[in-house]
């Protein structure tokens, strides 16, 4: 689960379709803060729905408007038929290939980009349609989504019909803590099922919500990963006696970039006070923890990149055909394609790539006696039988290493067959980059759980004890004692320091100690 860095606040997150911002999403949808549109907000979706009335009044063929959709376009609606042709459009749109659900905080997030969305107001949908996906965020109504195999990045219909099968009295939703027919969790959670009018059935569904909440959430673990990157390479700077001079204020000036100058910043944070910085072991390390700052920095440019067009996403009017509230028309248009986001998302994977590389390359640098200076994989006593454990963790990383590069190829270069009779002859199949980047995170943090395991070894054999004259910076010594205090040296041992990466605990309290040693 995505959890936030903060304690929520109680006053409701203000939807407006242009502020909302990444930490937004991941307290709305991980810790229930509560949502509602600004005065701005419900201004532009009741001006927004207002061209849509004016425009069924008239002949002019308006996509999805009084026409059907895709290929179907060719097809006018009647007045008649426009109620039964919107509910249609989420019923028959709603195909799950999957028995994998959403998690609810994933779900929480799409209702949440949803809505807000319409609050830019493109959708043209009444505030009734908005009202609903706000009530389902507050009173806990999570419909059941299915998100494998679902989308091909070019509005993720299938997905978004299962939130609007709920919306309809349909399909079923998580509430109070059961799965339960749609229209049953309404009824309890006090709702009146929607019935959709012009355009709202295309508005529902027409949009990459999940791409852009999932993305969200996953961005932040990963900025946290990339964090907790940073204080294994720290630990094992400890381990190898490495030359800090990597570090200093001269090298970051020379190369301004954002990304490896906050790399050096944090760094330098984890390691004050090292005896490091007195007494390197050697004139100049190996590339793999000579240039971190380097390659952690351009992750981290990476995932500013992402983040960035993320939050616009956000913060952007998908639909089509969208509302212009200027001109008071309906325009066609492509806002709903998601290149963008598959090419962040693509980047962030290479760049960790780039990290779990030299990674691996340091846990092997600490095992090997030529380049440790310690006994042959760490063993305490130089015997035929010691160290097999910590040698078959090297090759573990080796092993996850090489998972990781299979999970960064680019998915921005997969082809596939058109669809639609012709009509949509592109796709981004950026769900499917999500979900490599979903899988990555995973195995990441096995291989910065290793390098965590391997340095607190190597820092052990160093004789780095409290009180000794080898003083360990200010952040590695409090994640080492958290760690040896916490967790064995064995397989136990190790298991252990993945559940302190994976669920944050490790990288929270050192940066709560940094944080208040900085405020005294």
């Amino acid at each position: 689960m995505v959890v936030a860095d903060n304690p929520v606040e109680t006053n409701p997150v203000l939807l407006d379709g242009e502020t909302v911002r990444i930490f937004d999403v991941v307290q709305v949808a991980c810790e229930h803060r509560p949502v509602a549109l600004s005065e701005s907000g419900w201004d532009k979706v009741r001006r927004s729905r207002a061209v849509v009335e004016a425009m069924l009044l008239g002949e002019t063929p308006v996509y999805g408007l009084n026409t059907g959709v895709g290929s179907l376009k060719k097809f006018r609606l009647s007045t008649p038929e426009v109620e039964a042709f919107n509910r249609q459009l989420i019923t028959e749109h709603a195909v799950a290939m999957s028995e994998t659900k959403a998690a609810r905080e994933d779900v929480r997030a799409m209702m949440l980009v949803r809505a807000n969305g319409m609050a830019r107001g493109g959708s043209g949908v009444r505030a009734e349609v908005v009202e609903m996906l706000l009530e389902l965020l507050n009173r806990g109504v999570h419909p059941v989504v299915h998100p494998d195999f679902a989308s091909i990045g070019e509005s993720d219909l299938s997905l978004m019909a299962e939130i609007g099968q709920v919306m309809l009295g349909l399909g079923q939703a998580e509430y109070g803590g059961e799965v339960l027919e749609g229209a049953e969790a309404l009824k309890r959670a006090g709702l009146t099922p929607l019935r959709p009018q012009a355009k709202e059935g295309l508005a529902i569904i027409s949009a990459n919500a999940y791409t852009i909440g999932k993305g969200i959430l996953l961005l932040h673990e990963l900025r946290k990963l990339l964090e907790t990157t940073d204080l294994a390479a720290a630990l094992s700077f400890e381990g190898f006696v490495s030359n800090l001079s990597i570090l200093e204020p001269d090298v970051a000036n020379a190369r301004p970039f954002s990304g490896q100058n906050a790399r050096i910043e944090n760094l330098r944070r984890l390691l004050d006070g090292s005896y490091l910085w007195q007494t390197p072991r050697n004139l100049q390390d190996p590339l793999s923890f000579r240039c971190v700052p380097q390659i952690h920095g351009a992750c981290d440019e990476a995932l500013r990149f992402a983040e960035v067009a993320l939050e616009r996403k956000l913060n952007s009017a998908e639909d089509n055909p969208m509302v212009s509230l200027e001109r008071g028309i309906l325009l066609s248009n492509g806002n709903f394609d998601s290149t963008i986001t598959t090419l962040t998302l693509d980047t962030v994977r290479l760049g960790f790539n780039q990290i779990a590389s030299i990674a691996t390359k340091r846990i092997q640098k600490l095992l090997w006696a030529e380049f440790s200076g310690l006994n042959t994989t760490l063993a305490k006593t130089p015997q035929a039988g010691e160290g097999m454990f910590l040698n078959s963790l090297g090759r573990a990383a080796v092993i996850l290493s090489a998972e990781v590069k299979l999970l960064s190829t680019p998915v921005s270069i997969v082809e596939v067959a058109e669809l639609n009779e012709g009509i949509e002859d592109h796709t981004t199949l950026s769900p499917l980059s999500l979900r490599r980047c979903t899988e990555l995170l995973r195995v990441m943090q096995k291989i910065v759980a290793l390098e965590l395991f391997v340095a607190v070894r190597a820092i052990e054999l160093r004789g780095i004890e409290p009180g000794s004259n080898k003083r360990l910076g200010l952040g590695t010594a409090y994640a080492t004692d958290l760690i040896r205090s916490s967790c064995s040296g064995d397989k136990e041992g190790l298991e252990c320091i993945q559940e302190f990466v994976r669920s944050g605990v490790l990288l929270a309290e050192v940066k709560a100690l940094l944080e208040r040693q900085n405020q005294i």
